[in-house]
Order: C-alpha cells, then sequence, then structure tokens
C-alpha cells in the first residue's frame, strides 16, 4: 500500500544553447560565455533533472527573484530587478515588454537613456465602459430617489393571527442531541473515517511490526523562466515487514468515534390557527387562550394602508397598532415614493 506524497523541493540550474556558436551556457548568464551574444526571447532554458542542487545564496536569491523580462528594442533578456538592459542600455521602463519568453517586437532602436519613454493614451473602450457604469448609477439613483405627492387613505386593513401550540414529549437519537435534552442513555459509536498511522488502527488492537519508506521515487520540475528550475522529489510510502497475528493488511482509514445518544425533548406543537381582519382601525384578537403551563398562544399582527395619489396606487405597511390608527380612510396625507413603489408618509394634511 502507498501514499505518494514531495519528498522534498530544491533549485537547479537550467543550461540555453547560443544561437550563434552552439555553446551551451549555465542559467545564471545572459550572455554566451564563448562569443559574447546576449539571449534572446527565443533561446529556451533545458533543465537537467540529475542537475545538482543550487545551495548558493545569491543564485538561489536570483532563482526565486521572478521571470526574466525581455528588451522590447534589442531583444535580449535582462534579469528582474535591473534597472535597464544590459544588452542595449534601454531603461526597464522603456523596454520592458513582459515575462520571458514572451515580449515585444525585436528590431526597435533603443532610446537615449535621457529620453522620456512617450506617454501612452488611454483606451477610448476604458471611458466608454466608465460612462456606462456611470449612466447605471445614475439610473439606479433615480429609481431609489424619493419624491413626495399628496395622497388619499383609500383603505385600511388588518388581519390577526393566533396560533395555539401545545407542548409534547418526545424521543430522539443521533450524535447530536439538543442542547435541552433529557433522559440520555449514550455509548460510542463510529461516525465516519479519518486518515490514521499504517499500524495505529487495528479493530483487534493487534500488534504491528510497519516500516514506512520512500519507493517508487521520481523527479519533476518546473520552470522559474529565468536560468533555473524548481524540482521536486515525489515519492510514494511503502510499507515493509508488517508483522500480524491475524490479518494482513495495514489500515491508511480509521473509524471516528463520537457519542451516539438517545434521548428525551419537548416539542411546541400547533394544535390550531383563528384569525381576525377588519377594514377599520377598530381591531380586536382571537378568543383564544392557553390552558396550563403546556399550552401557549403565539400572535401575529399585520396592517396595510392603500393610498391614492394622482390615480397611482401606493401600498404602505405600519409596524404598529398605534402607527396603523393614525390613518383614516378619506384623509388627505403628504407620502414620499419612488419609482420602486416604496412608501414613506410624512404628515396629514391639514
Amino acid at each position: 500500500m502507498s501514499d505518494e506524497h514531495v519528498k522534498r523541493t530544491y533549485i537547479v540550474e537550467d543550461k540555453w544553447k547560443c544561437p550563434s556558436c552552439g555553446e551551451m551556457n549555465g542559467g545564471r548568464f545572459l550572455k554566451c560565455q564563448k562569443c559574447g551574444t546576449a539571449k534572446s526571447k527565443s533561446d529556451k532554458d533545458v533543465t537537467d533533472l540529475e542537475s545538482a542542487e543550487v545551495t548558493d545564496e545569491a543564485a538561489l536569491q536570483t532563482a526565486n527573484a521572478g521571470a526574466n523580462w525581455v528588451c522590447s528594442y534589442c531583444g535580449s533578456q535582462d534579469r528582474t530587478g535591473d534597472g535597464k538592459c544590459r544588452n542595449c542600455g534601454a531603461r526597464v521602463e522603456e523596454a520592458k515588454a513582459g515575462d520571458a519568453p514572451g515580449g515585444a517586437d525585436q528590431g526597435q532602436a533603443a532610446p537615449s537613456p535621457a529620453v522620456k519613454a512617450p506617454v501612452k493614451k488611454g483606451h477610448p473602450g476604458l471611458f466608454v465602459g466608465l460612462g456606462v457604469v456611470g449612466v447605471g448609477v445614475i439610473a439606479i439613483v433615480a429609481l431609489l430617489m424619493p419624491h413626495k405627492k399628496g395622497a388619499t387613505v383609500q383603505s385600511t386593513h388588518w388581519i390577526y393571527t393566533v396560533d395555539l401550540e401545545q407542548r409534547q414529549l418526545q424521543h430522539g437519537s443521533g450524535f447530536n442531541a439538543p442542547g435541552d435534552a433529557f433522559n440520555k442513555s449514550c455509548q460510542m459509536r463510529q461516525n465516519g473515517t479519518h486518515d490514521c498511522d499504517a499500524y495505529a488502527c487495528n479493530p483487534h488492537q493487534e500488534s504491528y511490526d510497519c516500516q514506512p519508506h520512500d519507493c517508487n521515487c521520481h523527479k519533476e520540475s518546473t520552470s522559474k523562466k529565468n536560468g533555473y528550475s524548481e524540482v521536486r522529489e515525489v515519492c510514494s510510502t511503502c510499507y515493509d515487514k508488517c508483522q500480524k497475528t491475524v490479518q494482513s493488511t495495514c489500515y491508511h482509514q480509521c473509524p471516528t468515534m463520537a457519542q451516539w445518544c438517545s434521548y428525551d425533548f419537548y416539542n411546541w406543537v400547533k394544535l390550531g390557527t383563528q384569525k381576525t381582519q377588519g377594514d377599520t382601525t377598530d381591531t380586536n384578537w382571537p378568543a383564544t387562550a392557553a390552558s396550563g403551563p403546556d399550552q401557549r398562544v403565539q400572535k401575529k399582527e399585520e396592517y396595510s394602508v392603500g393610498f391614492d395619489a394622482e390615480g397611482k396606487q401606493f401600498s404602505y405597511q405600519p409596524k404598529t397598532l398605534d402607527e396603523f390608527r393614525k390613518f383614516t380612510r378619506g384623509a388627505g396625507w403628504t407620502i414620499k415614493v419612488n419609482a420602486a413603489g416604496q412608501v414613506w408618509p410624512e404628515n396629514p394634511a391639514h
């Protein structure tokens, strides 16, 4: 039985082939060590997985500094952090065309270091996009902005609802008992599985002598695009010499144990519902009452007021009875409304 994992990671130096003379150069060099030709964006790094691990601190800082960038004037590669192109002298803000191996087309003349790079004009699409967003914001503001209207209370309505509930004793069971449960009877049971050591989980508590070791190792690499690569040594975990008394399987999934309980609890069950309603401000609750400590009533009140404002209908829901009784049918009001249909009553008309 095996479990693949990354044993370790380390940095190696790549190589690149000079297109002019064919010399193989170390990744640390940006110019051919034989003929002096600059490394261009088309010169690819080659990784040898058996190369020695890089341990020099300066080289490791270079490897972890980021991908090379390509000068858009001469096409040569340069290190991240360099202030200017080492081949033609163009400053980084003028010549940087992107991370290697991409970049702008070669063949442009390098500007004088004293000449500032031309200022790029904004993309017209950006202004169009901002204009669309601005129009959308204005439309939303216009939709939600309230304005005053003269209105007449056209209708009033109220609904009172009363639910009669009975407390009942119920029985339940499971791994998660309610906080107010009582008469609990619990025992440990399996509730899923979890990863475990090869010999730590034996349902019969047998003695195992499993010796884990790395096996089936191989190497994988990822280029850092700057003359270096990260190598990962990936291995499987094998178990040899597993001595067991009964079974021949080393377990990797162990049972998760938790308390499973049977218990009692109280639950409120609805016995019935009664409603009263009307179209005036005179209200009355249904004649429903609890009988004894094992019953209770749950009350709900709803109010609505209909306005007519210049032939348009608007609805408003008061929160309390006192607020509801402020509205008399036929009375004039000043209200605020918006295009979304929201209403804010302000003052009765005098």
